[in-house]
């Protein structure tokens, strides 16, 4: 970076300046036109105990001044993914009404230090929203809270009994207890989650395992058990559709309290990531609940930050770093992970050079990744020695979408270019040093860029080996940028009647059959684009179900045996391997599969 304006906003250039004061994202020039007036701040930092960091949003109005900051709590599990962008369009909302607005992730979840196998998790969270409360209190605000499911479980756990009290609190269709939380986790687990079962306890959630401990002490946590006063006044938004639990109406009773409905919760939390809508009328009902607090004045906020955190140690005790870097000219957003210096308490920032392992998002989630996989990769493999990025494209996360784009981030038009520039940002214009890891679309734009440059190595989990050929066709700003990719090239195959159904055929073509596809430039074989990657001098890595290494071996079964032996190509086969890998047991596999396989093929050291 070229150096910061006086709002701590990061400016384009080196990703990974020797020196700076400060790395925290303003990216509200950067910002969707939302209607809300002029783009709100937003600035990223890390805030909580020094040795037990916790990473957060801050969303101020343009004018930096405030009448009340909200903590926003979120769910947990895919709960908390799914509701990511409601979350982000709350703040927004927030910061336009001029409240500040603060979003967070809990111990153990997001860019957060820690992991939910640690102990005591329960008390961790509860203890996050403890500490965004004190942070948002120490920026000289008033404080509300907003919690969303088992969010305001937690929040009404953390408030019990405070002084002074929150100025507001709006439990957002709040789970009565963490035992109801944890039931309807089991029942979601039951329909996506392949593999075994623990049978210690524990109870597994799409993405997210809670310990026996944890359980417990979940099971234990209920709003109706709450002895002091959580706010001065509090909104309870339950669904429609729901019986609202007795004994939380019984306690949540008396003046100060409000009941309400929401009706967006079935496509909000209920469902997959990539099918969750931002539920536009219950977030404006919220917003216009805490607006109207009374006696609200409008002051200045205070916006010290902190621009990297050490959020674990190696094997040899020597700190891990992370810090938010945006790139591509401030448009997105990433975080990097860096092994740190011999000193906790000094780790040294490192330039551009050596190997970075670069996380692509999959789908719609965000850069932490599948059940939070990039982020523990990133921790694990800087103990290997190695940088790692993990960053949202347009559209994604934290990266404002292109004007006028509502459709898939993966799909984007210039997603090519995008990618491009982030590798030329992360390793100094030498794409050869980067390794490029990505799942389903995640790990095709990771073979297609490797089409277009030599990087180090692609490894992919489930990559989609055959996305649909219209939506290909918008993958890039240009036609040349998308390089040689399966997509109907011939204009006469563009208006052939079967173009719009081939691609839900494609897997059950014979070799033959895809010889003759390729010949007439229709699309590739799975094959075609591993070797092409491994023809540049790159290693591959793939891990797949057996359905998806069939596919894969079609085409080219002879020519990926030769690479296999070569050691360039690695397909590693897991049986129980879900796509978003949901199940625990093919996450602990694919995690040692491919760390091993850093360690001796990428990190300092290896082949």
């Amino acid at each position: 970076m070229d150096g910061q304006d006086d709002r701590g906003e990061t400016v384009d250039g080196d990703p990974f300046p020797a020196s700076a004061t400060g790395t925290a994202t303003r990216s509200g020039d950067a910002a969707p036109d939302h209607g809300l007036g002029p783009a709100p701040i937003r600035q990223a930092l890390w805030f909580g105990p020094p040795h037990r960091r916790l990473f957060g949003w801050l969303h101020l109005p343009a004018s930096g001044r405030a009448s009340v900051g909200v903590v926003l709590c979120p769910s947990l599990s895919v709960e908390a993914a799914s509701a990511g962008p409601a979350f982000r369009r709350l703040a927004d909302l927030l910061a336009a009404a001029g409240m500040a607005a603060f979003r967070f992730d809990y111990d153990g979840t997001g860019n957060s230090a820690g992991s939910d196998d640690d102990p005591d998790r329960v008390a961790a969270w509860t203890g996050s929203v403890s500490e965004a409360v004190a942070f948002v209190r120490g920026i000289g605000l008033r404080v509300a809270v907003v919690g969303l499911r088992v969010g305001g479980t937690l929040a009404a756990a953390a408030l019990d009994g405070t002084a002074p009290p929150a100025e507001g609190l709006v439990l957002w269709d709040p789970c009565p207890s963490g035992r109801t939380f944890l039931r309807q986790q089991q029942v979601l687990a039951s329909g996506v989650v392949r593999g075994p079962r623990r049978d210690d306890g524990s109870v597994e959630a799409p993405g997210m395992v809670f310990a026996p401990q944890t359980a417990a002490d979940l099971r234990a946590l209920r709003i109706d058990r709450t002895t002091g006063p959580l706010a001065s006044r509090v909104l309870v938004l339950t669904r429609r559709d729901r019986p609202v639990d007795q004994a939380m109406a019984d306690h949540l009773s008396g003046a100060h309290v409000t009941w309400d409905v929401v009706d967006g919760q079935d496509t909000l939390v209920d469902v997959e990531p990539i099918a969750a809508k931002v539920p536009e009328a219950d977030l404006d009902r919220i917003v216009a609940w805490l607006a109207a607090e009374p006696e609200a004045p409008v002051v200045p906020v205070t916006r010290a930050h902190d621009d990297r955190a050490i959020v674990g140690t190696d094997d040899r005790g020597r700190p891990i770093v992370e810090r938010p870097v945006t790139l591509a000219g401030g448009r997105i957003f990433s975080m990097v992970t860096e092994p740190g210096g011999n000193s906790g308490d000094a780790p040294e920032r490192r330039t551009t050079g050596g190997t970075v392992v670069v996380f692509l998002n999959a789908g719609v989630l965000d850069h932490t990744g599948p059940s939070r996989l990039w982020v523990e990769w990133s921790r694990r493999w800087a103990g290997l020695g190695l940088r790692c990025a993990r960053f949202d494209l347009p559209g994604n996360g934290e990266s404002p979408a292109p004007p006028g784009w509502s459709g898939p981030p993966s799909l984007a038009p210039g997603v090519a270019d995008d990618i491009d520039r982030v590798l030329s940002d992360l390793t100094g214009g030498n794409p050869a040093d980067a390794v490029l890891v990505g799942l389903c679309s995640g790990g095709f734009h990771a073979f297609h860029a490797a089409r277009r440059q030599r990087v180090r190595a692609v490894c992919t989990i489930n990559p989609s080996f055959s996305m649909s050929l219209e939506e290909i066709g918008r993958l890039a700003s240009t036609p040349s940028r998308t390089g040689h990719v399966p997509v109907v090239t011939q204009s006469w195959a563009r208006r052939l009647p079967v173009h719009g159904v081939l691609s839900s055929v494609v897997e059950r073509l014979p070799s033959s059959a895809w010889w003759v596809l390729n010949r007439i430039a229709v699309v590739d074989a799975p094959a075609s684009m591993v070797l092409d990657v491994i023809r540049r001098g790159t290693r591959v890595f793939v891990a797949v179900n057996e359905p998806d290494a069939r596919l894969l071996r079609r085409g080219g079964v002879l020519a990926l045996a030769r690479a296999a032996r070569r050691q360039l190509l690695n397909v590693e086969v897991v049986d129980d391997l879900d796509h978003t890998l949901f199940g625990w047991s093919a996450r602990d596999r694919v995690t040692e599969v491919l760390t091993a396989y850093l360690a001796a093929h990428v990190a300092p050291g290896g082949n």
